[in-house]
């Protein structure tokens, strides 16, 4: 299979890395299968290990649920894991489109290339900070929310990504 040990193997509790290890071994296979059904057959290995992190986080519940419970539970991971990744992938898309497909911007194909290469280039957290706020409508309350940082975390992070990205855009560099 797809290197489960070796993921566990940094498991700070031996106990714990034994008993994840236990559940790979024995539900891996249909958490793949889970995968492969809900999502591309190409990230399904990823989207298991995604589900593996959030399960282990969880351990506590995992281990007072019955067999048929901690099944579906983890049936249930794989399914909302990959959903998200799809979900991520498809803003991922929509970005791209929206500076490489709309005509609505004014922009040229060549300035677009240069907008987005800028963006792109920003600190992800200033990067994914202007697209929920530019291009998909998010409020900086929303923002705050969605992304667990406070709110004036959010106002100052913005003023300071718009600043880099004119800098950029200016032919200025980027001090990460």
């Amino acid at each position: 299979f797809f290197g489960g040990e070796k993921m566990f193997s940094n498991h700070k509790d031996d106990t714990e890395r034994e008993y994840f290890s236990a559940l790979y071994a024995e539900y891996g296979r249909k958490m793949l299968q889970v995968a492969k059904i809900c999502g591309e057959e190409s990230s399904a290995e990823d989207n298991v290990q995604d589900a593996l992190l959030h399960l282990m986080r969880h351990t506590e519940l995992l281990k007072s649920l019955s067999p048929p419970q901690r099944y579906l539970y983890i049936m249930k991971t794989v399914q909302y894991t990959t959903k998200d990744r799809n979900k991520s992938e498809s803003r991922r898309k929509k970005r791209e489109d929206y500076f490489f497909d709309s005509e609505s911007s004014g922009l040229t194909h060549e300035e677009k290339v240069e907008l987005y290469t800028v963006l792109i280039d920003l600190p992800d957290l200033d990067r994914d900070i202007l697209f929920f706020h530019y291009l998909w409508g998010y409020t900086y309350k929303e923002i705050a929310t969605l992304m667990h940082i406070r709110y004036k975390d959010v106002c100052s992070r913005i003023q300071a990504a718009r600043k880099h990205a004119l800098k950029l855009l200016q032919g200025g560099e980027l001090a990460k």
